[in-house]
């Protein structure tokens, strides 16, 4: 009946070799590893806190130091899903007592110490996983989170090797998040090209996130790449829902209408990402607004924006300096 139940689970059919364990718990109530794989069949229904009730219990019964391990190691996965990661924390370093040559617990640990910000360490637990793995899909997985924790760290070089290596060692690792990562990695070092490039490929595999599609028109604009810039960015307003998302994607917009001297649509767009978008009510942005209504003379509606960012921030000298330009050319002087 015991290898019924394995049989059941490996085949992923869950439920019922949940049912398969607790009838071969009704005849072994005090065998720790019917326990485990019982509690392995809860956590994988998505119920973690029953999951972990029977890894409590098997440790309590558990005489062997392996078993004991990965009761506390999949107790740690149990912990981990319900983002107790404290919990999680400590059932690893119990695990890793217990068996300090396993690179799964190694991992599992370093990503515990990533989601309470503990990056340093987490970076250390990933590398040490790294020296253990044998297989290319783990190895793989280890350099995709170093990739992750730098980018937390703003270690940019460091994230583009892991995620470069990822990439190389498995196809799994080909996710729209980690080229978007690496996107946004090569960006921080002004290597647009690579953004460029890596943008494109999450973009392939996520065509209508908005976020990506803004950032590769971005990269777009500080190519010169305006027209392709333009497309982007306008896909990005039509698909995003939230306000201060397209409010930045209007201010981008006006950035690039003013690069290529197209004044008015320039001011359509500053004028929509200020009235969106708290976020976008800039000095940036409104002396942008007014510099551009200045092009087309029209000092009235420059004035107004001048004094517009003035009430924001009174001692603004180049808000200042321009609207005495500005009302000079007025005659309002």
């Amino acid at each position: 009946m015991k290898n019924t139940a394995y049989d059941l689970y490996s085949q992923g059919k869950y439920a019922k070799a949940e049912k398969a364990f607790r009838k071969n718990l009704a005849l072994e109530p005090s065998d720790p590893d019917t326990i485990i794989m019982l509690g392995r069949c809860l956590f994988e229904q998505g119920k973690s806190d029953k999951a972990i009730n029977c890894y409590q219990k098997a440790i309590g019964l558990c005489t062997d130091d392996d078993d004991r391990a990965y009761a506390h190691y999949f107790l740690g996965l149990a912990y981990g899903s319900l983002e107790e990661h404290i919990k999680a924390e400590a059932a690893f370093r119990e695990s890793l007592g217990l068996n300090p040559s396993d690179s799964y617990i190694f991992f599992n640990l370093g990503i515990s110490l990533a989601n309470q910000g503990k990056y340093d360490e987490a970076i250390g637990y990933f590398e040490k996983a790294l020296e253990l793995s044998t297989g290319d899909e783990e190895r793989a997985s280890a350099h995709a989170q170093l990739g992750f924790v730098s980018c937390d760290k703003d270690d940019w070089e460091y994230a583009i090797e892991n995620y470069e290596t990822a990439i190389q060692l498995s196809d799994k690792q080909k996710t729209a998040e980690i080229f978007f990562n690496l996107g946004v990695a090569y960006a921080k070092l002004e290597e647009y090209v690579k953004a460029e490039t890596a943008f494109r490929e999450s973009l392939t595999l996520n065509p209508s996130d908005t976020y990506t599609i803004r950032n590769l028109g971005v990269i777009l604009l500080f190519q010169e790449k305006y027209d392709e810039s333009i497309h982007y960015n306008k896909k990005a307003i039509e698909l995003s829902t939230d306000e201060e998302e397209r409010g930045c994607v209007y201010a981008t917009l006006g950035e690039t209408y003013q690069k290529k001297n197209e004044w008015e649509c320039a001011i359509e767009n500053y004028e929509a990402a200020i009235c969106l978008s708290k976020e976008q009510k800039t000095a940036e942005n409104f002396l942008n607004l007014a510099f551009a209504y200045e092009q087309l003379e029209d000092y009235a509606k420059a004035e107004t924006t001048y004094r517009e960012l003035l009430a924001l921030e009174p001692s603004n000298p180049d808000a200042n300096a321009k609207l005495a330009f500005c009302l000079e050319r007025q005659k309002k002087v």
